[in-house]
């Protein structure tokens, strides 16, 4: 990306966004980022253009990429597994038409490079190493399906256009991502923001979704948003990139973490009646540590001491 760019960040205020909207303006690019209904943490910034509007508009995404060199398409229907066995339509029809919208629109304005944000959760259930190219061995979980095809069929969209029409698009899949501006709502947040919002009102018990010995990968955001930056620069084929190689940890492990970092010894106790979901997932990181050079910097305790900070000062 040539510094004199313009580029568009949909999702601009949500947990990856943010931190790349504020990594942009770092590196002193001209950004235009796309609001939705969630409050945003931007200071005025005469390189930063924030517009607001529903991407499940046509017409709005073709105003948004008017005079635009790069997209970052981060914008999704977010939900934890509550959200998405209660409410699967109204997240996988928005996130289908918010992806297809801005590819076209993308396209139809001759954008230099696009970059799609998927998701580690368009991976089978049952393969050991999540490899880029094991992705459509199989279905994915049951309890996330609704937004893991829809992410299956927008990255197909991407692969489709960049095959037809020669679109340059690159194609991330970060892992479990935490960090700051992260979502702390009871319904909508994920595991970390969950465990932050409990252990900070002194929960006791403190409870723990299945047995706690799943073991899942953890990855700044800022991190996640630097690893983007490469692929824009160094992707184009539309060959899907993990952004992974963070934390591995057990659950029950990470809430003792966040529970010692706030100092307070609540009884923990393991509710078996919910879903403990499946014992392993890490995403496999050599592609992106071989073709983006991307490594994470920031440690699983660090990141979340800065979490809770920011959580505890804007809560």
């Amino acid at each position: 990306m040539e510094i004199n760019s313009k580029i568009l960040v949909t999702g601009a205020s949500g947990l990856i966004g943010t931190h790349l909207v504020k990594t942009l303006l770092n590196l002193k690019f001209k950004v235009r980022g796309v609001i939705h209904n969630r409050q945003h943490y931007f200071q005025k910034n005469e390189n930063l253009e924030l517009i607001k509007g529903d991407l499940t508009d046509a017409k709005f995404c073709e105003s948004a990429c008017k005079g635009i060199d790069y997209v970052f398409h981060l914008a999704v229907e977010t939900g934890s597994i509550v959200k998405n066995e209660k409410h699967p339509a109204s997240i996988m029809t928005p996130t289908i038409l918010m992806d297809f919208n801005m590819l076209n629109a993308s396209h139809n304005q001759k954008i230099k490079k696009y970059l799609y944000c998927s998701c580690a959760c368009v991976y089978p259930s049952d393969i050991s190493d999540m490899i880029e190219s094991s992705a459509w061995s199989g279905p994915p979980p049951k309890m996330h399906e609704t937004i893991s095809w829809a992410k299956r069929i927008s990255e197909l969209q991407c692969q489709s256009f960049h095959k037809e029409y020669g679109d340059k698009i690159a194609i991330v899949r970060p892992s479990n991502t935490f960090g700051p501006y992260d979502i702390f709502h009871e319904e909508n947040s994920h595991v970390i923001s969950a465990f932050i919002k409990k252990a900070t009102k002194k929960t006791n018990p403190f409870q723990i979704w299945g047995n706690g010995e799943q073991i899942r990968e953890f990855v700044y955001a800022g991190d996640v948003a630097e690893g983007m930056i490469l692929a824009m620069n160094k992707q184009g084929n539309t060959d899907p990139i993990n952004l992974a190689g963070g934390t591995s940890i057990k659950i029950k492990e990470l809430a003792e973490m966040i529970i010692s970092i706030i100092e307070y010894k609540p009884e923990i106790k393991f509710d078996h009646t919910k879903p403990t979901g499946h014992l392993k997932r890490i995403l496999n990181s050599e592609k992106s540590k071989a073709v983006l050079g991307f490594k994470p910097k920031t440690g699983l305790e660090e990141g979340l001491k800065k979490t809770i900070e920011w959580y505890l000062q804007n809560n």
